[in-house]
């Protein structure tokens, strides 16, 4: 990345505020649209804006009429994902409005605009974890970007390129064909519709292939974007199909009840294990989360790493696996 690419992490407001924009508009925005919203120079909007088109797919160049560049949403799928996890109201606008109705108190139709309009947005703001949890791996992007965090952990090595190739069918709404090899050695060509990706010990294209399926990433092999473009499924929802699992294994979700000693139950308390897990503190200082999910190896793995801090309450069947898991770790030690 050239110098006058990098930018400070001071910068992170002034990204949001112009993908914020670029919701508003189907026409996109030229660089001195942007320039003119962050009243900075057109240098600085550039470096913006290709911060932007690096690290956003679902933000690209648009056609225009006229003889200026324009990028923005490249789709409505998209647009409306990003509005879900960039857009907030502070307590503080809230409390503007109010005192904005009060205002109207004689016009009684203004009055009750202004109150449906701030319960809604009431609603909006019930559970904000979704909006914290993107802001805070937007950061870390920006901190990894800027060279001022390491991602220091063991994980599977992926080829770019064909990262890339997926990237780019994202984009363009196109099918993705590419040939696959099975763990048995079974090879297929394979025609899917792309819907994202899933990082965990390994990584996995999430596609329709008939169904929506999961396929390995390291099995992949000469990715190729097809020229027929497909209408994604709108029902479908990427965040809700890796919630209903602990990991990349989508098993039927069952409720799950963990036990950490007082040792773990500080670092407990800071783990995310699963985004719909809840946290109760005992009195004698130990903490029990409880979440909802499919993926019992996912689960015996990560349990793995907490040791003799950790107990299953429930269920039996996870206590099962996890007990066989460690029977067979010790015969091959």
């Amino acid at each position: 990345m050239r110098q006058d690419d990098t930018l400070r992490y001071s910068r992170y407001s002034d990204i949001i505020q112009i993908i914020i924009k670029m919701q508003s508009t189907n026409e996109g925005l030229t660089l001195n649209d942007i320039a003119d919203e962050l009243c900075a120079t057109r240098r600085t909007a550039e470096r913006v804006k290709n911060f932007i088109l690096r690290n956003f797919p679902q933000i690209d160049e648009l056609p225009s009429l006229d003889r200026f560049k324009r990028w923005g949403f490249i789709n409505l799928t998209g647009q409306r994902e990003f509005a879900s996890g960039f857009i907030g109201f502070s307590e503080n606008e809230l409390f503007e409005l109010e005192k904005l109705k009060k205002q109207f108190k004689e016009d009684n139709n203004r009055a009750e605009i202004l109150k449906s309009i701030i319960d809604k947005l009431k609603a909006l703001m019930r559970d904000t974890r979704n909006y914290q949890d993107f802001k805070f791996d937007n950061i870390k992007a920006l901190l990894e970007l800027e060279g001022y965090a390491i991602n220091q952990f063991s994980r599977q090595k992926l080829n770019t390129a064909i990262l890339s190739t997926i990237r780019e069918a994202f984009k363009a709404n196109k099918k993705l064909s590419f040939n696959y090899t099975k763990r048995n050695n079974e090879k297929s060509l394979k025609i899917v519709e792309p819907y994202g990706v899933l990082y965990h010990f390994k990584s996995y294209l999430v596609a329709k292939d008939g169904i929506v399926k999961l396929f390995d990433l390291d099995c992949i092999e000469n990715a190729t974007i097809e020229k027929e473009t497909f209408k994604p499924d709108k029902d479908f929802s990427l965040e809700e199909f890796s919630n209903r699992s602990f990991g990349i294994y989508q098993e039927e979700p069952f409720k799950v009840r963990l036990l950490f000693d007082k040792k773990a139950s500080k670092d407990a308390q800071n783990y995310y294990f699963h985004p719909n897990q809840e946290i109760k503190l005992n009195e004698n200082d130990t903490v029990e989360i409880c979440f909802v999910a499919g993926g019992t190896k996912a689960m015996c793995w990560e349990l793995f790493k907490w040791g003799e801090h950790v107990k299953i309450l429930e269920p039996q069947v996870l206590k099962d696996i996890y007990n066989e898991q460690l029977t067979r770790a010790l015969k091959v030690n």
